[in-house]
């Protein structure tokens, strides 16, 4: 009965291990599913039949960088901007600008708007300018240095376009003496070379050849012009520029007759000035010897120069003339436009007034160094100073021009010179950025598989085998052991 039961369990351990070469024959026909998520790989054993490719799992991508520009600021239109950036211009013949404002005022250059100016009337803005040196300007130290500068009442311009209007009516071929300043009477003061020496309008001939004579030696954009009057005028000459013997030659020929309209005389003028170059400050200067219609408001000549920012400095020439009291239509003409009336009482002392001109309402102008001892500067009739300073020292100096007017008022610019150079950073320009490096992800790790070949069924097949004959064996040893044991 024992050895039953041991044959029993010996067929039970060889079915078993027979039974085990179904699972380990399925194992070598396994497939692998690779499931993929960003960079990281993991592997998953599934049982079954291989698929014909893998199945591959890709987590989503992440997003590239997108950048977002702001919008671009949207431009103001025209209408709505501010007042505060809006440039004052100077009036022209198309835009006219009627100056009303009673009490004169003061308008100061500053260093950061070098050209810029409040917008005054023409008559009563005073403005001063250093044109040289400039600011941020490099001058040699303990060193003399030479200032210059421009002055006016009104807008200063681009350039200056002057127009000379000379009264040729009948009353200026009354005899007076000496014309030309050389303390006599002779054939050199009859300039008009109508045998007539020293006459009215050859002392007004002579006054103009000292304005053209100053002009010429004045470093600046300057165009002059041309108009005689009597009861008309006439255009006798066309801008261009001052001392040229054009000019000369129109003036030494005029002669005198006719009747005195200040009217037409300022309609000439404003006929010329309608050629001038765009954006000059225009200056009349007219000359007479006597009494002469005038008409004012609107629809006047008076008036449209006005208008046109038109600056007229009228010469009452001799005893008879109109003169510069207040009720005198030539104080009217230049109170109205912003110059000056000058009465000169003696013709002969004419051009002698005219050396020492300068723009109407300017007392002086004074020029300092870094605070110091001003320094007049002599002044010309268009307002240019120039003057020669010192006390320059190494490193930053500012340098001061201050002019003066008539009626107390004053203005100012400044400019500095041997300032240190801003110190300059070298920003040096954002490095490459690298491009990003792909790791390709390692494959994944597999366990230590045996050699799956088609023979591993024979191999388990023959274990089996061997291990059932073995058990035969045992159950045969155990056989006989039991029956010598009886």
């Amino acid at each position: 009965m024992t050895n039953v039961r041991t044959a029993a369990r010996v067929l039970a351990v060889t079915a078993g291990l027979i039974a085990l070469s179904a699972p380990v024959t399925a194992f070598a026909e396994e497939s692998t599913t690779t499931t993929t998520t960003g960079a990281v790989t993991t592997e998953a054993v599934t049982t079954g039949e291989t698929p014909e490719s893998p199945t591959t799992s890709e987590a989503p991508a992440v997003e590239e960088s997108t950048t977002t520009s702001s919008p671009e600021p949207s431009e103001s239109p025209a209408d709505e901007t501010p007042e505060s950036s809006v440039t004052p211009e100077q009036p022209d013949e198309g835009d006219p600008t009627t100056t009303s404002s009673p009490e004169p005022e003061v308008a100061l250059l500053s260093d950061s708007e070098p050209e810029a100016a409040a917008e005054l009337t023409a008559q009563t803005q005073v403005t001063i300018k250093i044109t040289s040196p400039v600011d941020g300007a490099t001058v040699e130290p303990d060193a003399p240095l030479e200032v210059e500068g421009t002055v006016t009442i009104g807008v200063l311009g681009t350039g200056v376009s002057i127009v000379y209007v000379v009264d040729v009516s009948g009353s200026t071929g009354g005899d007076v003496g000496d014309c030309n300043g050389d303390g006599v009477e002779n054939a050199a003061d009859d300039l008009n070379g109508d045998g007539q020496e020293g006459e009215i309008i050859d002392c007004e001939i002579a006054g103009v050849q000292e304005l053209e004579s100053q002009l010429a030696g004045i470093n600046a954009s300057i165009e002059t012009g041309l108009v005689s009057f009597n009861s008309g005028y006439v255009v006798e000459t066309g801008f261009g520029t001052p001392g040229r013997t054009e000019l000369d030659n129109d003036v030494t020929d005029l002669d005198s007759g006719g009747g005195t309209s200040f009217d037409r005389a300022l309609a000439g003028m404003n006929d010329l000035f309608g050629s001038a170059a765009t954006g000059n400050r225009k200056i009349g200067y007219l000359f007479t010897d006597g009494y002469g219609s005038l008409s004012q408001g609107a629809g006047s000549s008076l008036q449209a120069a006005v208008d046109a920012g038109i600056v007229v400095n009228t010469f009452s020439v001799g005893t008879g003339a109109a003169g510069c009291g207040p009720t005198s239509d030539l104080a009217i003409i230049a109170l109205a436009t912003g110059g000056q009336c000058i009465q000169v009482d003696d013709p002969a002392d004419l051009t002698t007034v005219l050396e020492g001109l300068r723009p109407a309402g300017i007392e002086k102008v004074e020029v300092s160094v870094n605070g110091g001892p001003p320094v007049e500067a002599p002044v010309d009739l268009l307002g240019n100073f120039k003057v020669t300073v010192t006390g320059i020292v190494v490193g930053p100096n500012k340098i001061m021009a201050t002019v003066s007017t008539t009626d107390q008022q004053t203005a100012s610019d400044e400019v500095t010179v041997n300032a240190p150079a801003p110190t300059t950073v070298e920003v040096l320009p954002p490095a490459a950025e690298a491009a990003p490096t792909t790791v390709a992800a390692a494959p994944a790790a597999t366990g230590a598989t045996l050699p799956r070949t088609g023979n591993d069924s024979l191999m388990i097949a023959l274990i089996a085998a061997g291990l059932i004959l073995g058990g035969t064996m045992l159950t045969f040893g155990a056989a006989r052991r039991g029956r010598h044991s009886a």
